[in-house]
């Protein structure tokens, strides 16, 4: 039988209260950016979508490429929606953070500097923690997926579009 090894780390009441105001700061930042930069790319690829089918004609556009450009709009709405949740849910992971520090902080004796966080000892808060960690990084994952499967079938429709011509030129 192997036993478990329990890993204690002192904390000093200055780095609880640092902790807190950090993972305040970052559930802000989760809410008011909320990587911009992903919805962009992909409300970018919708509007490259639609700019491209009026432009060049749905007549010609062959319908196997018609198809392609559903998907990868659809894959782009469904990358946001899904990095929005995940978003949400990486916002309950660093408010449960923050009230688990907060509550450790309360139910301290106010002179006491120093606390014992024991690594192995899994409290319901600790376990509900790494449950929306886990959540808000799948969530995560897949909305980068699905964001680059988008663009790579949105670029290679373009492409061989444009190399028709091209190549017909040439």
């Amino acid at each position: 039988m192997s036993k478990k090894v329990k890993i204690i780390r002192y904390v000093t009441r200055g780095a609880l209260e640092d902790s807190s105001s950090i993972l305040q700061t970052e559930r802000e930042y989760s809410l008011r950016r909320s990587d911009i930069l992903l919805y962009l790319i992909n409300a970018g690829a919708i509007l490259l979508i639609f700019q491209f089918i009026k432009e060049v004609g749905i007549i010609n556009i062959q319908p196997y490429q018609l198809i392609i450009f559903c998907i990868s709009g659809c894959l782009s709405v469904l990358s946001i929606l899904i990095h929005f949740f995940g978003l949400r849910m990486y916002y309950i992971k660093t408010s449960l953070s923050r009230e688990f520090i907060i509550n450790i902080l309360h139910t301290a004796h106010p002179e006491r500097t120093e606390f014992e966080l024991e690594d192995g000892d899994e409290t319901n808060e600790k376990a509900q923690i790494k449950i929306w960690t886990k959540r808000s990084i799948i969530f995560y994952v897949i909305s980068v997926v699905s964001m680059s499967i988008s663009l790579i079938m949105l670029a290679t429709i373009i492409i061989i579009y444009i190399s028709k011509f091209i190549f017909v030129e040439a």
